[in-house]
Parts: C-alpha cells; sequence; structure tokens
C-alpha cells in the first residue's frame, strides 16, 4: 500500500487541536518534530495496471493469456461489476465471462460489467473466438480493425456503449459472423459486406 506523510503544518493544526489543556505545544517542537508527530496515512486508490504471469498457465496458450491481461488492463477491470478470479488464479478458464474449449479462449462474455476504456488492438490475436459480448458498458474510442482478424467469430457484440469512429472495413473479414450489434453507439459508416 503506497502511503504519503502528513504536512508538518497539518500536524499542527491537528495537534494544536488534540492536546490537552496545559500540554506543551506542538509548535515548539516545529524546526525538529519527534518521529511520532509524523502519521502515515493510505493514498487514495488509483487505477494502476496490474501485472500477472501468465507463464505459469496451462490450460490456453500464453499469448492467450496475454491478450486476456492487455484487455483487463485497458479496459479498467479492477473496477468491473464483476472481475472475480481476473488475474488471481492461473486458470483463465475459470475467470468470470470467459469460455474455453480444447484448450483456447472461445467466449468473451462481460455484459452490464463497468468496462471503461478502449478495446485493445490485441483482442485480434484471440482467433479461436467465438463470442464477443460486451454490450452495455462504458468502453470508448473506435473500433479496432484487428477484430476483423477473429475469423472464427459467429456473434459480435458491441451495443449500447460509447464506441466512436467509423466502422472498420476489416469487419467484412468475419465470414462466419451471425449476428452483428452495434447499435447506442456514435458510429459511422456502412456494415462492410463479407
Amino acid at each position: 500500500m503506497k502511503a504519503r506523510i502528513v504536512s508538518l503544518m497539518s500536524l499542527l493544526v491537528i495537534g494544536a487541536l488534540l492536546a490537552p489543556v496545559g500540554a506543551p505545544s506542538i509548535a515548539a517542537e516545529a524546526e525538529n518534530p519527534p518521529l511520532q508527530a509524523l502519521a502515515i496515512l493510505p493514498q487514495p486508490t488509483t487505477q494502476t495496471l496490474a501485472a500477472f504471469d501468465c507463464s505459469t498457465v496451462t490450460e490456453i496458450p500464453q499469448s492467450q493469456c496475454e491478450v486476456l491481461v492487455t484487455f483487463y488492463n485497458a479496459t479498467g477491470g479492477g473496477n468491473w461489476s464483476d472481475n472475480t478470479d481476473w488475474l488471481v488464479t492461473n486458470t483463465p478458464c475459470s475467470w468470470h465471462g470467459i469460455t474455453c474449449e480444447a484448450g483456447n479462449v472461445t467466449r468473451l462474455i462481460l455484459i452490464e460489467n463497468q468496462l471503461s476504456g478502449s478495446i485493445p488492438p490485441e483482442i485480434g490475436n484471440l482467433t479461436t473466438l467465438k463470442l464477443l459480448y460486451l454490450w452495455d458498458n462504458q468502453l470508448s474510442g473506435s473500433i479496432p480493425p484487428e477484430i476483423g482478424d477473429l475469423t472464427a467469430l459467429t456473434v459480435l457484440a458491441l451495443s449500447s456503449n460509447q464506441l466512436s469512429g467509423s466502422i472498420p472495413p476489416e469487419l467484412g473479414n468475419l465470414t462466419k459472423l451471425q449476428s452483428l450489434y452495434l447499435s447506442g453507439n456514435q458510429l459511422s459508416g456502412s456494415i462492410p459486406p463479407e
């Protein structure tokens, strides 16, 4: 836990308020404050990038694990409504919203989960992904063209976010896509043909 040292002036004010009547003044010790006059308080929490060692994961390829860690960090994973087991266990197939088949990630389903930030381009490296459900979050930025590399994808659901920009023509590469949900965003352009 990060900590900070409270300024001496704050301690003088606090000390003056808390000192019993007739006690020696803390102000007199301002030039050489005793060690006990310093207080260590916790810093306000901030979103930091989480570290995780994907080399310890055996149920999916390390490269897929690294994409999931990047996705977690890029979308504020520490603030998700449900981030059960994410970056805590070395079994990504048990992480909330992840489904695996035959040793590969095939589903990423994080609906209404307080995701924020941008979808990282590395998502395109999850080439075995069949379902990508990220609707009703606070995702922003553009749809990364690398999503066009998810050639096994059958459902892409990005509705009700804050995505903007043009619909990438690379979505036309998704030849197995059966359902596409993009409403409720600020996207422009037409849906590319297959």
